[in-house]
C-alpha cells in the first residue's frame, strides 16, 4: 500500500511541474536565464529515506526518485528560462528512530526558496510534505 501511496505522489509531483512550465510566462528577450535549482535535505534522521524529485524548464522535465542512505544530501541542475520544481521524501522500512528529523530545502541559483521539516514517527518512518516552487523567465 505504502508503494502505491508513492507511485501516486510521484505521478501528482510531476503532473503539476508539467502544468506549472507549461503557465509560467517567458521572457522578452531572446536568451532567457540559466538558473541551478538545488534540492537539499539535513537533520538527525539515520533511516534510508527516498526522495521523490521533479524539475523542468521550458524544454525538458525530468524527474525520479534517489534512494539516500545517509544525511546531509544535496542534488544540483541546471534549467533556461521558466521552470518548476518539487520534492517529497518518505521512508516506510522502519530504519529510523521516533522522533528523528529530515530538513528539506529547496534553493533556486542559491538563495532558499522553501523548505520543510518531517519528524520520524513511532515506527521510525518519514512522510513528509510536497513542495512544489516556479519561476524564472
Amino acid at each position: 500500500m505504502k508503494r502505491e501511496f508513492i507511485r501516486k505522489i510521484t505521478f501528482v509531483v510531476m503532473c503539476l511541474t508539467v502544468l506549472a512550465v507549461f503557465t509560467t510566462s517567458c521572457r522578452d528577450d531572446d536568451e532567457p536565464a540559466k538558473h541551478t535549482l538545488k534540492f537539499a535535505i539535513t537533520g538527525t534522521y539515520t533511516g534510508d529515506l527516498v526522495a521523490t524529485l521533479t524539475y523542468g524548464s521550458e524544454t525538458s522535465a525530468e524527474g525520479g526518485t534517489e534512494n539516500i542512505a545517509k544525511l546531509p544530501w544535496n542534488k544540483e541542475v541546471e534549467v533556461t528560462g521558466a521552470y518548476a520544481m518539487g520534492i517529497g521524501a518518505m521512508t516506510w522500512n522502519k530504519s529510523g528512530k521516533k522522533g528523528e528529523t529530515a530538513i528539506i530545502k529547496m534553493y533556486v541559483d542559491g538563495k532558499e526558496v522553501k523548505s520543510t521539516t518531517a519528524t520520524a514517527d513511532n515506527d521510525g518512518d518519514i512522510f513528509s510534505n510536497v513542495m512544489q516552487y516556479t519561476g524564472g523567465n
